[in-house]
């Protein structure tokens, strides 16, 4: 009885080593998947996480193709080899801010919003030129935060600001919103001077071509 107890512990001692093993060797193939010169740490930075009241201190916050791939305390959280180091000693990381009505009228702007930590804007007055700076920004070409463009404005006539659409058919805004869609707008933007049937319309084509439509409303 005592032999056979003793080797059913020999059996479960050798199966803990080799799943031990199969653990590091698993952790040690993910962590090296890190091991190049894309990768970005946050060493010893005291993380915001924004989810939660509280502050993580200490951390280290990994980076890879623009995404955090993996973040824990630094005194456990290697390093990747070859990666781009920052050191946060005493410095707090948040998550980027975003700031949902903007209008961007200088290119001197852009790194402006990014030095206070906004990453991602709402451009409410779109135009071509907007839509030119977005594209930049996406290829890298400048600096720049996250930027959504609203399209030209719609409105009724007589419009309320110089440089709107007007619309005065269902089928004109209908075309207009799969026109703006088609440019790389990332919503419609309209206006109070527009008659029911129009607005109407231009809603129901927003839901299908765009993301979604905004409304100003200057007076009730």
């Amino acid at each position: 009885m005592f032999k056979k107890s003793s080797n059913i512990k020999k059996v479960l001692l050798a199966c803990l080593i080799i799943f031990s093993s199969f653990f590091i060797v698993s952790c040690n193939s993910s962590l090296d998947a890190f091991d190049d010169d894309s990768v970005i740490v946050f060493k010893n930075v005291n993380v915001i996480p924004m989810n939660t009241e509280t502050v993580l201190e200490n951390y280290n916050v990994i980076i890879k193709d623009g995404k955090i791939v993996k973040l824990g305390k630094a005194w456990k959280t290697r390093v990747p080899k070859n990666a781009t180091v920052i050191d946060g000693k005493g410095k707090y990381l948040t998550p980027g801010l975003f700031d949902m009505h903007v209008h961007i009228w200088l290119d001197d702007e852009l790194e402006l919003y990014l030095a206070n930590g906004v990453t991602g804007v709402r451009d409410m007055f779109g135009n071509f030129g907007r839509l030119s700076l977005k594209k930049k920004i996406e290829e890298g070409h400048i600096l720049g935060p996250r930027l959504y463009v609203a399209s030209p404005i719609l409105d009724g006539e007589p419009p309320y600001w110089e440089g709107s659409t007007v619309i005065t058919s269902p089928q004109d805004g209908e075309g207009y919103v799969k026109t703006y869609k088609g440019m790389g707008y990332d919503f419609i933007k309209i206006y109070e001077g527009l008659t029911n049937y129009v607005y109407a319309a231009i809603i129901e084509a927003a839901k299908e071509e765009v993301q979604y439509s905004m409304l100003n409303l200057m007076s009730i």
